[in-house]
């Protein structure tokens, strides 16, 4: 085999490999011999099958085999040869037409995994707000679970905005009803933005025992492409007006909310606050480590991984900006503008997550599998009656499972660097803590709505 380098500049490399007709033509024999063992051909017994006879007639398949074993193999001693280590697999394009009985040269390119400059923790100070949850706060905050706990109770006049509805509704378009638009016994709050634009403002004025056709139209962006920009009509009966009630901070509304009483409910307030808060913190202390970092340890980083990150940055962007177009974040801004903001961060982000990987490496920091199954676990939860299909669906696809060992990874590399870099505390307030950060990262995709009942009810 004989290794050329064409180019090498900054982290890309490109070689030209040549590996000459006898090695292909040795390999290719020993195949056939392997091949002739057992092959079964009419006329023939098994292993002693004339070589011309095996050449005729498997020596094309035995061909593309070699080739993928010895372009796999010198390219793997070409690169091991050089010392280096490619971003992502290497790009392989065969060089002219080739033949049986001729040299095999082929191009092989790819960006090197640059070398991460050492970090230096003892040099590294975050500053850390320190928030002790009060009992006013909490107060606060049962006032608000109670609002959020209103009761709905009967009442005899014309339905207005802020009360519910108890209906049956049947959505047809045209003369058809349509699959997922029927419902009996609905309870909808009206004002609620539950439903799909038009709905709940058709039953403003609807009395109890009353039928209503309410006319809408369907959302471009729904999620069913069947009724997305379609108009529709629900024949509605209204059961039931129901006037709101705030709930009052009692044992019963404890109760109500699955505790034993109004202390427990207090204490699991203040422990989901003391969460919340213990969150926040950790997400600032992350943001001012990577950004301390990302000054500090400057170098160039493959461009194909940074396309790679793009693209999937750049898809929840647009995913992000289709289901809410008028966000804070996009306002004024082109696609352009868009795609330079976000080229930048994910730059950032391949730059940190090789700083990441060489600390994890360097301190003999690793995933193991328990930790994947508990993260496969954690996930399954967020569907409420599909745990087992969720974790099966993991464990006939174990290759899915790697997308979690990066993120548990990084988790545990900061909390090694946490521990051993100095961190200053400082009072401060859950109303500053709870403010957005200038500069923060952009959140990494949309949020995803409920999978409800896809007639009427908004997505």
């Amino acid at each position: 085999m004989h290794v050329t380098q064409v180019k090498s500049e900054k982290l890309k490399r490109e070689y030209s490999i040549t590996v000459p007709s006898a090695d292909i033509a040795e390999k290719i024999e020993a195949r056939l011999k392997v091949i002739g063992k057992d092959a079964k051909l009419p006329g023939f017994r098994p292993g002693k099958i004339p070589p011309q006879i095996l050449r005729k007639n498997y020596g094309q398949r035995v061909l593309g085999e070699v080739l993928d074993q010895v372009v796999s193999q010198s390219s793997q001693e070409a690169i091991a040869k050089q010392g280096e280590r490619p971003a992502l697999k290497p790009k392989i394009e065969i060089v002219g037409d080739f033949a049986e009985g001729k040299d095999l040269t082929y191009k092989m390119e790819y960006e090197v995994l640059p070398k991460a400059p050492e970090v230096k923790l003892a040099d590294i100070t975050l500053d850390r707000p320190k928030v002790t949850i009060s009992d006013k706060e909490v107060a606060e905050a049962l006032e608000k679970i109670a609002t959020q706990s209103k009761d709905f109770a009967p009442v005899v006049r014309a339905a207005k905005a802020g009360d519910a509805v108890l209906i049956d509704f049947k959505g047809f378009m045209g003369d058809r009803p349509f699959e997922g638009g029927e419902a009996k016994g609905h309870q909808l709050e009206l004002g609620s933005d539950a439903f799909i634009p038009g709905f709940e403002e058709g039953l403003i004025g609807a009395k109890p025992g009353e039928k209503r056709d309410v006319h809408v139209e369907f959302p471009k962006e729904y999620h069913a492409a069947d009724l997305a920009g379609q108009k529709a009509k629900f024949e509605v009966t209204v059961h039931e007006v129901r006037e709101a009630k705030a709930s009052e901070i009692t044992e019963d509304l404890a109760k109500k909310l699955g505790f034993d009483g109004l202390d427990k409910l207090r204490e699991a307030v203040k422990a989901q606050m003391e969460g919340e808060v213990a969150g926040a913190v950790r997400t600032r202390l992350k943001k001012q480590l990577f950004d301390l970092l990302d000054e500090a340890s400057p170098f160039n980083v493959p461009e194909v991984m940074v396309k790679m990150e793009f693209d999937s940055v750049w898809q929840q962007v647009q995913n992000a900006r289709k289901s809410d177009p008028d966000s804070e974040d996009f306002k004024g801004k082109s696609d352009e503008d868009l795609q330079e903001e976000y080229q930048v961060i994910a730059e950032r982000r391949v730059r940190l997550g090789i700083l990441l990987a060489d600390l994890g490496q360097k301190q003999k920091i690793s995933v193991n599998q328990q930790e994947l199954t508990q993260a496969i676990l954690q996930e399954a939860r967020r569907y409420p009656g599909q745990e087992r299909e969720v974790f099966e669906y993991y464990q006939k696809h174990p290759e899915y499972i790697e997308m979690f060992r990066g993120p548990i990874l990084e988790e545990k590399v900061v909390d090694f660097i946490l521990e051993n870099v100095t961190v200053k505390d400082r009072e401060a307030t859950l109303e500053e803590l709870r403010e957005p950060e200038e500069g923060a990262e952009k959140s990494e995709g949309a949020s995803k709505g409920d999978k409800a009942k896809k007639g009427a009810k908004k997505q």
